[in-house]
């Protein structure tokens, strides 16, 4: 077991910034931020946030934060139920009618935050971003980085519907103009290239490589030797539900097994997404430790020396971007219809996926790791290729 490292007692009578965090890599940006920046800020953690509560008493015992905090989900349980859209609107207008009680059950209403740092849209965070617009305009809204989403994704701010358009112009006279928002990336020119200039971007200090704040997360997280990966071949699975119809996903199986019976079983493991519901066949190895998030195996596993294959560019922008690690990539996008794919259709209409996959591409300085097969025939020549 790792041992706490503690950046000190920030001794604060008062936050001047929130961050609000819904998965594990948000919370590691967050906390990049935080350690880069000596932000002076408290930390809400969404019920939406695998092992939240585990999360929040180790970030706690670092002192890097001043509150460490779990969202009760209760609070907005309403909005999370499958209901018709009448209802869902209806359940929204009343909660905007209550907005400050609501709010004042997430967050510390009376903290006077200066910022607010969001990655992605839920409930919580309009509602709270609707809050800090009512009631204190001088709270300034920051996005920051969650991945691909946050590059390729035109409604990663949110896309309203046109009575939640009408409910929020009657009630705040509410406008968000997406180019004047601030944006906190990593990559701040990735951006650019993907969707041009006149936003405002800056970029996050990344940590990764300051041993300090490595053996703080791997404290938090709680990663030990055991955890390493030492399989040669790393699929890293996706939410399945939320990317792909149901032909789509009996095809990524498919693709799967294929990938499988080339390899070998033994030579193979799959990496599965946290919140992925899904119970994968006994026919593949699958990582059994689903509480270490990805990005904190790859920092410890030799990742430059492995073959990663996936759907989602999110797992190797971070390789590349985040760790400056180059492993071999087999991008499988190409592979899936339109019928196939749920997730992001506005990115990928205009452009923006492939824009982003292309970029990712020319980050490598070697670009015969970075493979993007078209046809299943093309795929299996990859992995033979491979040494």
């Amino acid at each position: 077991m790792l041992s706490a490292v503690t950046i000190g007692d920030v001794n604060m009578s008062e936050s001047k910034s929130c961050f609000l965090c819904s998965t594990t890599f948000q919370l590691i940006t967050a906390m990049q931020i935080c350690y880069g920046r000596r932000e002076k800020a408290d930390l809400y953690i969404l019920p939406l946030c695998p092992n939240g509560s585990v999360y929040r008493d180790r970030i706690s015992e670092v002192k890097l934060f001043h509150k460490v905090s779990v969202i009760d989900g209760d609070s907005l349980s309403c909005l999370y139920k499958k209901q018709s859209a009448l209802r869902y609107n209806i359940n929204s207008f009343l909660c905007y009618l209550n907005i400050k009680k609501i709010v004042s059950k997430m967050i510390s209403v009376d903290a006077s935050y200066d910022k607010f740092y969001f990655s992605s849209v839920t409930p919580y965070s309009k509602l709270i971003q609707l809050y800090f617009y009512r009631y204190s305009k001088k709270t300034e809204i920051i996005l920051f980085d969650d991945g691909e989403g946050s590059y390729d994704d035109p409604y990663i701010i949110g896309k309203l519907s046109k009575a939640d358009y009408v409910a929020r112009k009657i009630l705040f006279h509410y406008r968000m103009n997406t180019k004047l928002i601030l944006r906190y990336l990593y990559s701040p020119s990735l951006y650019t290239e993907i969707n041009g200039h006149g936003y405002r971007v800056k970029k996050i200090q990344n940590k990764l490589s300051n041993d300090e704040f490595v053996n703080m997360i791997n404290h938090i997280f709680e990663f030990n030797e055991i955890d390493k990966i030492s399989e040669k071949y790393i699929i890293l699975d996706v939410i399945k539900e939320i990317r792909f119809t149901q032909t789509g996903k009996e095809k990524l199986l498919s693709i799967y097994r294929k990938i499988s019976d080339i390899v070998g079983k033994e030579n193979l493991i799959i990496k599965q997404h946290p919140r992925d519901k899904d119970t994968l066949s006994e026919s593949f190895q699958v990582y059994n430790n689903q509480s270490i998030p990805l990005e904190i195996i790859e920092l410890n596993s030799n990742i430059q020396n492995k073959v990663i294959i996936t759907v989602a560019s999110t797992a190797i922008f971070t390789t590349k971007v985040l760790l400056n690690q180059e492993p071999i990539v087999i991008l499988l996008n190409k592979l899936f219809l339109e019928d196939d794919l749920l997730y992001n259709t506005e990115g990928r209409k205009d452009g923006k996926v492939q824009r982003f996959n292309l970029e990712c591409f020319n980050l490598y300085n070697d670009k015969n790791r970075f493979m993007l097969p078209d046809s299943i025939e093309i795929l299996e020549h990859m992995l033979r290729s491979i040494q």
